[in-house]
């Protein structure tokens, strides 16, 4: 179970680390919806015990034997399964708290829609040299809407053939897989962006966290990707992008969320961090981490404008992920609070001189 385990303690610091206004009260599913899929709930729990077991088994293995075609049939049987449960009428009004550690579901604040999302760890094991096997990420996913009738968009995670991310729209056959942990709604011209926050894995070195946007064309179908983010670069261009995207550090903790208060989305600011080589490579890599300062985005007609530096913070060692069940601010993967600033960012403090 420590695979999925650690996923999921990740999971939470960034969901404890989301700020938006809540939902109103969602309506409750009446007593036959729930009579009828808390039994399936309970079917979807024994899958991710399973799940959890595999992966649990494979890591005493060290990886020897990784079971990655029975891992992928226990992931599809999710998500058969979770279809079966939201076949019933009334489902949408179902909270499936059971499963909300491991299967991610967001869903706007006009409830017009919902998304589930989960992952597959899987792992190319190199016999000869297990320190370079390579950990890959595979996403499944479904939106629901909110109709009377089931009406169900499965997502097909297509990461891998999507030459340049941050520049393509694409659809639920072409999705850029990861697991949502936040959205939120923004309007222009009478066209709503829902704007979706996502943790993809990447691969063994790299994690990725995004910004994503799906509408929906006018056939209801969903559409994945607009150029509303005006990015500048190191040489203070602007690019349009249709995604936001931070590829770091493994180790690092990377804060990307809306502040409701301030409305903007707050991230890390990342930079180059030089690495030595590893044995027998003579030159020297570079990963990505944060260098203490938090930028902004903001709405602005219709583009999320980059207002570059709206907080710093002096640290004498990156952020990293093990330090999530210690305290401190690694712990929740959080900003700061802004104390009686009344959104105004704060004063930039000096380190003092020894």
């Amino acid at each position: 179970m420590k695979q999925l385990l650690i996923f999921s303690l990740l999971l939470l610091s960034t969901f404890f680390a989301w700020s938006q206004t809540p939902n109103q009260a969602a309506p409750k599913a009446p007593p036959e919806t729930i009579a009828a899929i808390r039994p399936i709930e309970d079917s979807l729990m024994v899958i991710l015990d399973s799940l959890a077991e595999q992966s649990s088994r494979d890591t005493l293995a060290r990886l020897k034997y990784y079971k990655n075609d029975r891992r992928r049939e226990l992931s599809q049987q999710l998500a058969k399964t979770l279809i079966q449960a939201l076949k019933i009428p009334n489902s949408f009004n179902y909270p499936f708290d059971s499963i909300k550690n491991y299967i991610t579901i967001v869903q706007p604040d006009d409830r017009s829609f919902r998304i589930f999302t989960w992952p597959l760890i899987t792992l190319n094991y190199n016999t000869n040299n297990p320190s370079s096997s390579e950990e890959s990420y595979q996403y499944y996913g479904a939106i629901q809407m909110n109709n009377p009738e089931l009406k169900l968009h499965g997502l097909f995670d297509k990461s891998g053939s999507l030459a340049s991310p941050e520049y393509e729209t694409t659809n639920n056959d072409n999705w850029y897989g990861c697991t949502y942990y936040g959205i939120v709604t923004k309007e222009y011209n009478n066209q709503k962006f829902y704007n979706l926050f996502g943790w993809d894995g990447n691969t063994v070195r790299n994690t990725r966290k995004l910004i994503d946007v799906i509408s929906f064309d006018e056939e209801q179908k969903p559409v994945f990707g607009a150029p509303i983010f005006a990015i500048k670069n190191e040489e203070g261009q602007i690019k349009i992008k249709n995604r936001f995207m931070l590829e770091y550090k493994k180790s690092a903790t990377v804060n990307l969320r809306y502040d409701a208060e301030q409305d903007m989305i707050i991230y890390d600011h990342l930079a180059k961090e030089e690495v030595a080589g590893g044995a027998g490579v003579s030159d020297k890599g570079t990963s990505f981490v944060p260098d203490g300062q938090y930028y902004g985005l903001k709405f602005e007609n219709g583009t999320w404008k980059d207002m570059g530096v709206v907080m710093r913070q002096y640290l004498n060692t990156a952020p990293v992920e093990r330090a999530v069940l210690g305290g401190g601010r690694n712990n929740l993967n959080q900003i700061p609070p802004n104390k009686k600033q009344g959104g105004k960012t704060p004063k930039t403090k000096k380190p003092k001189r020894k």
